[in-house]
């Protein structure tokens, strides 16, 4: 790398060296190509609202959508009833209590490695888009996110942020 200009305080954050045709998230022009990853969660919403667990159609129809091209699994269990240390779990792939969440006022531990950390690891590219609640870097849930944004700006807002970290494709994977 390097730098031309006047002198200044340079930083290079999360630099990255890849092929040079980037092609679409989709269709990689290399073989082998690792499929994008994207966690959608939706809080305190009953699985049953949607088709592809017996919900009907008009229930959530773009969400439906989004089932039938996707992996969907139908036998899963949470680790708890309550956000914090549910997302913990799902984040760190322990227990909430393994993961330093013991009340509504804990963090998760900075100590253990998360699912964000493991696939920027492997070369993916990190996001996250949430509207704050308890995916916030209030409680850690930051760790390891390349790009993390959070702000409560409504459905359409937090879609548009998501779509543009989609559509800033630098031709790793992603783990959205």
């Amino acid at each position: 790398f390097s730098v031309e200009g006047p002198f200044a305080n340079t930083a290079f954050l999360a630099p990255t060296i890849g092929p040079l045709e980037k092609g679409a998230p989709a269709a990689r022009p290399w073989d082998r190509a690792r499929r994008d990853v994207v966690v959608f969660l939706a809080d305190t919403f009953r699985a049953d609202n949607l088709a592809a667990y017996g919900g009907r159609d008009e229930l959530a129809p773009f969400l439906n959508q989004l089932a039938a091209r996707s992996r969907v699994f139908t036998h899963a269990w949470s680790t708890s009833t309550f956000t914090l240390p549910a997302h913990a779990s799902l984040f760190t792939g322990l227990y909430p209590r393994q993961a330093g969440i013991v009340d509504s006022r804990s963090a998760v531990s900075r100590e253990l490695h998360t699912l964000a950390e493991f696939f920027a690891r492997h070369g993916y590219r990190t996001g996250a888009v949430t509207e704050k609640g308890f995916v916030s870097h209030q409680f850690a849930m930051d760790q390891g996110f390349q790009f993390f944004d959070e702000r409560r700006d409504g459905v359409t807002g937090t879609a548009e942020r998501a779509r543009a970290f989609l559509e800033a494709d630098d031709g790793r994977p992603v783990l959205l």
